[in-house]
């Protein structure tokens, strides 16, 4: 299920939450802590998170003065794996009797990660192109008051790290999946997400005589191609500049506890690179402005009201990049070498996700009432929004002239009288519409042990401009990926009951959930060759449904045992048919899609834990976690083996004259097995082999 991840209760805006498989530009290391939402109160901050919502929140603005007059974290880890360096630094001291300000800084960086053996060309044992160079800074300043605070902080980050299981051969590939009239769909040229549902026809690839997939996809040869480790491979050089503004006014009149005002703006770019050539442009600014009223307890129900503006410009754009050179004799020229310093503007029109705006006007409500064993508590959100395009009309206006035969100077043109008409416009008409969600939880405690609980939300989420707009290759996911222009608002009611446990040595918890989606929105493969997938977002019926559970228990008041594990299903029913071409009757024949099973859900997991107190200062944990075969899988999706994961931690806490020290080992994957994420859109990418972090964190 979507999780959405949150900056101390803004978006993070970034290409993360448009686009999968991109690195989400938040970093836990510097956070103060990290919130899991769920029930109700996930509305206060999205409209469809039945899963929950990850909120991290940090130290970046002071909301309170430094006791000693200064306050130091300092950490550090070393990962003997990937050989990951990793130090972090942050500073906040006191200026007088109101002011605070706070500096923090961030510093990575690993080469690639090993893996148990795995062939391409030839026998690796680590995975090309995993690579990461991280560099981010915090500045904040912060007036702090007995009744609140107000505070600025700008953030600088940078990062560049790899896109592995990219193939070489398929550089040259070119993705048909438009099968209708080129002078009918006249306009598709420009604005290929103008294409409907039945212009899909015979969707394939062109990849000319340098594709050749070297063999077939498995977990002895998982990239199904012969790779050439030696040439480097794709990569995202990023970059995001964010301003935050925040204050909270406690009391500031007799019925309201406290009300709390946040502004945040991002300026965020990142290029996808094969070798120095920039070969996908992204982009997204925007910023988010958000007011949160709490209301003192009335006859014990306590809540707070709010609202959310929030816009953000996208896109991303494939430039034509010019050959170094256009003397034939020249070298460059011969081995056809592009000079990426030779994009024009007029290069930069090849839009993979053309320029839009997108506009949120949310409002929402959280109330809680306990009375007696009961806990109630009701949510609402409501979100208008709305996606502005710029088409450049007067162009298009004149192509369909010419078409139509009433230029005078077109080869079309017709003497006799043009056939004005003939062509008819395309629909222009963007995203714009309401989303409404609501969700009610009830907690009893039947016994002071034990606690049952029952959520149902009725949840609606607006589509995203990637998953409408973008038509184009996209290097992170190995996929030539296709927006549906034709997606709404997607609806679900879900259910989730939960039991709890809570004695002096036996603890556990049990949950079961059903999401019935009415329209669920999902990324359909349409065709595949090798790892190379074409997707095109779709929408469907779908049904999911899931348990986890954990059970733990205390040996001795040092020594814990516990057993966990999870389990979902996805299934997707009533799909719409595609299209083929009825030759006889030279016309399209709608074909049948068969309900299927979802894409990338996630295998049943189980697993054991030990927790053990050693002394006063000195931990240690084991984790022990088997993952299944994922078997049940989508059409033309692969799938994924078992294996086991062992992880081991010992962890040395003390304080030594006022200064708290933290000395640990993380041992993960100790027994080395090959992973495989089928969650992931590259699921043929090992994951980490064995590894140990050694860190390090003061704090005083």
């Amino acid at each position: 299920m979507r999780l959405k991840i949150l900056q101390n209760g803004s978006d993070v805006i970034d290409m993360s939450q448009l686009s999968p498989d991109h690195a989400i530009g938040v970093d836990t290391l510097l956070a103060e802590q990290v919130e899991i939402v769920r029930g109700a109160s996930t509305l206060l901050y999205a409209n469809a998170s039945p899963a929950g919502v990850i909120n991290v929140v940090d130290k970046r603005i002071p909301t309170q003065l430094p006791k000693k007059g200064y306050e130091v974290d300092f950490n550090t880890r070393y990962n003997t794996n990937s050989h990951e360096k990793l130090v972090t630094a942050a500073l906040t001291f006191r200026l007088g009797k109101h002011i605070a300000l706070r500096v923090e800084e961030l510093l990575r960086g690993s080469n690639n990660y090993h893996v148990p053996a795995f062939k391409l060309d030839k026998t690796l044992n680590y995975v090309p192109d995993t690579q990461n160079k991280t560099k981010s800074g915090n500045y904040g300043v912060a007036f702090i008051g007995e009744r609140g605070y107000v505070g600025f902080a700008y953030n600088l980050r940078r990062e560049k790290y790899g896109l592995p299981g990219h193939n070489h051969k398929l550089d040259s590939c070119a993705a048909h999946i438009w099968g209708g009239n080129v002078r009918n769909d006249y306009y598709l040229g420009l604005y290929p997400h103008l294409m409907h549902d039945t212009d899909l026809v015979n969707t394939h690839f062109h990849c000319g005589s340098n594709h050749d997939m070297d063999g077939k996809h498995s977990h002895d040869h998982p990239y199904g191609h012969d790779h050439d480790h030696s040439i480097a491979g794709p990569l995202i050089d990023s970059y995001a500049k964010r301003y935050d503004i925040r204050a909270e006014v406690k009391q500031p009149m007799k019925a309201i506890e406290k009300i709390k005002l946040s502004y945040s703006e991002t300026r965020y770019k990142h290029d996808e690179k094969d070798g120095n050539i920039a070969v996908n442009l992204f982009k997204n600014n925007g910023y988010n402005l958000r007011v949160e009223i709490f209301h003192t307890p009335i006859a014990g129900l306590s809540g707070v009201i709010g609202a959310q503006y929030q816009t953000q410009t996208s896109s991303a754009n494939i430039p034509r990049i010019a050959l170094c050179s256009n003397n034939a004799s020249d070298p460059c020229h011969k081995k056809k070498q592009r000079d990426p310093s030779k994009i024009t503007k007029g290069d930069r029109k090849s839009w993979a996700l053309i320029e839009n705006t997108q506009s949120q006007m949310s409002f929402f409500a959280i109330e809680q009432l306990r009375w007696q064993d009961f806990l109630f508590e009701i949510g609402v959100r409501t979100e208008k929004q709305r996606i502005d395009i710029e088409y450049d009309r007067a162009w298009l206006f004149k192509v369909k002239r010419k078409l139509e035969g009433c230029d005078p100077n077109s080869f079309f043109y017709r003497p006799s009288g043009c056939r004005q008409g003939s062509y008819p416009a395309p629909d222009f008409a963007s995203y714009h519409d309401r989303a409404t969600s609501y969700s009610g939880a009830i907690s009893w405690n039947m016994t002071p042990d034990y606690t049952l609980s029952l959520t149902y939300s009725h949840n609606e989420r607006h589509p995203t401009p990637m998953e409408l707009y973008y038509h184009g290759k996209h290097l992170a996911t190995v996929s030539f990926e296709h927006g549906n222009r034709n997606l709404k608002k997607e609806v679900s009611d879900n259910w989730e009951v939960g039991l709890a446990y809570l004695g002096d040595k036996l603890s556990y918890k049990v949950n079961v959930y059903y999401n019935d989606f009415k329209n669920r929105i999902f990324n359909q493969t349409l065709n595949k060759s090798g790892n190379l997938s074409l997707n095109r977002y779709n929408q469907s019926k779908a049904k999911y449904y899931g348990v986890e559970g954990r059970i733990d228990y205390a040996l001795t008041p040092e020594l814990h045992m516990g057993l966990f594990g999870d389990y979902v299903r996805g299934k997707l029913y009533d799909l719409p048919p595609t299209y083929r071409v009825d030759h006889v009757a030279n016309s399209l024949e709608p074909v049948p899609q068969p309900d299927q099973d979802a894409p990338r859900v996630p295998p049943m997991r189980l697993g054991f834990r030990v927790n053990m107190e050693m002394t006063e200062s000195l931990t240690s944990s084991l984790e022990y976690t088997y993952v299944y075969q994922q078997k049940k899988v989508a059409p033309l999706e692969n799938q994924t083996a078992a294996y086991s994961l062992l992880n081991i931690g010992v962890d040395y806490s003390r304080q030594i004259a006022g200064v708290n020290y933290q000395l640990f080992v993380q041992a993960n994957n100790v027994l080395n097995r090959k992973v495989y994420s089928h969650t992931s859109f590259l699921p043929f990418v090992p994951q980490m082999g064995r590894n140990v972090t050694l860190g390090l964190n003061i704090h005083f």
